[in-house]
């Protein structure tokens, strides 16, 4: 059985993981003043998706979900964490291009709407199942708002 300390860790690890996508966001949005709303709108969303993320580590009981190692690997979500803090230093220093930024965003939106830990599995507890199902449903908007934008640039 793993320990409540390490399960906390997993939700701490998760919700870093969602703020630091809202920190490369936030960078997008300092570099690219024309699209700040939308860099800016992204980055408060990841942020309360952090919130909500941390808020399941309160309770011990809904805990237990985390529990799987497999679906939630504490060192791939540091790693994939450092990555993102990188990225977002990375923006704040050599601009990449808004193509660059959009590409990055979508692949990154995608990648988290896969991922196994918002997969919500029949053994979740009901409050994180609905946690889960509802940032796995905004990711997956904000892959496709993304998506639209970076079409948009294909067009012009």
């Amino acid at each position: 059985m793993v320990g409540t300390d390490r399960l906390r860790q997993v939700v701490e690890a998760l919700a870093a993981h969602e703020y630091a996508v809202g920190e490369l966001y936030a960078s997008y949005g300092q570099a690219f003043r024309r699209e700040a709303e939308l860099w800016n709108r992204l980055a408060a969303e990841e942020r309360s998706h952090g919130d909500a993320i941390r808020s399941l580590g309160a309770d011990d009981a809904q805990l237990a979900t985390f529990a799987d190692t497999t679906r939630f690997d504490l060192r791939q979500l540091e790693t994939d964490t450092r990555a993102l803090k990188e990225l977002a230093e990375a923006a704040r220093y050599s601009k990449p291009s808004l193509r660059e930024a959009l590409q990055v965003a979508v692949e990154l939106e995608r990648s988290v709407a896969e991922a196994r830990a918002f997969q919500v599995v029949a053994s979740d507890d009901p409050g994180v199942a609905e946690v889960l199902d509802r940032l796995r449903e905004q990711t997956m908007e904000h892959a496709e708002r993304l998506r639209r934008k970076l079409a948009s640039l294909d067009r012009s």
